[in-house]
């Protein structure tokens, strides 16, 4: 009668394991605004880096056809080891997050975009152990230049204000490389590094995709693609680079997404293989 909700879920994996449960109370407008109380637990190693990460938050969103926003407070515990250094970090983080999104279809899109930006930070005052504030911002475009061809566009720039990168736990870090970010490169194998050569992240984030896509048949389409970004810790950028291609699944639900890249600053040829699945916008 209430409209009251109850979720929770478990992922285990060898690079990635994660439960979390949360508890929805819906406000104000009940289509889109929601009170939610969550709590999760994380642990995710990659390279020479392992974190376990303990969760508690608060958080008050609204999530409307076009404008979705939130405000969240969150305590974070963390572990983690990186390269040659270990540490914990505790942290009250307060969290404010807005997106908005134009598209007749967001599922499976002809011409639409998304924005989405998203600020954090916290002051070792109010019992954390760092002091930091950190900005990202996101956009995703897809125009139908012709019959059945789209142009897709993305480009993710992130800064973090901080004394050193070494004050922010992993999770907190910028990464690139991997299916959401520069393809050809591993998950989170671009970034500044340590002595023993592991990639420890950096303060800054730039990523940017190209892609053309041409439809073949109601279900499959072929696409093109060219991947650049990189992580960093000051802004003299060196982007890594690469190219691709890749087969698309159309389906109700989205599209599944099949992709081979290959990277084209690195000095020995390769390539990765990518799945992604999941709507357009």
């Amino acid at each position: 009668a209430r409209g009251h909700k109850v979720q929770s879920s478990l992922q285990l994996s060898e690079n990635i394991s994660m439960f979390g449960a949360a508890y929805e109370i819906l406000v104000s407008d009940p289509r889109y605004d929601a009170l939610q109380y969550a709590a999760s637990w994380a642990s995710e190693q990659w390279d020479n880096t392992q974190t376990d990460l303990l969760s508690v938050a608060a958080a008050l969103s609204h999530t409307g056809p076009v404008y979705q926003y939130s405000a969240a407070f969150e305590v974070r515990d963390e572990d983690y080891d990186v390269g040659v250094t270990s540490g914990t970090s505790f942290l009250l983080l307060p969290r404010l997050g807005w997106s908005v999104i134009f598209a007749e279809n967001r599922i499976n899109t002809e011409d639409g975009w998304r924005l989405a930006i998203d600020v954090k930070g916290t002051d070792d005052s109010i019992l954390s152990d760092a002091t930091f504030i950190q900005g990202q911002i996101g956009v995703k475009g897809i125009k139908s230049l012709f019959e059945g061809w789209r142009l897709i566009g993305r480009f993710t720039l992130g800064g973090t204000a901080v004394d050193t990168i070494d004050d922010l736990p992993p999770s907190l870090r910028f990464y690139a490389g991997g299916d959401q970010s520069v393809r050809g490169f591993a998950y989170k194998a671009i970034g500044p590094v340590d002595a023993s050569g592991t990639v420890v992240g950096g303060r800054y984030l730039l990523v940017g995709s190209m892609e053309v896509e041409r439809e073949i048949n109601d279900t499959w389409s072929a696409a093109v693609f060219y991947d650049t970004g990189q992580a960093m810790n000051e802004m003299d950028v060196d982007l890594e680079k690469s190219v691709g291609l890749g087969g698309r699944i159309t389906l109700p639900f989205g599209q599944i997404r099949m992709d081979v890249a290959f990277p084209l600053t690195e000095e020995d040829f390769s390539y990765r293989f990518h799945l992604n699945v999941g709507a357009d916008l």
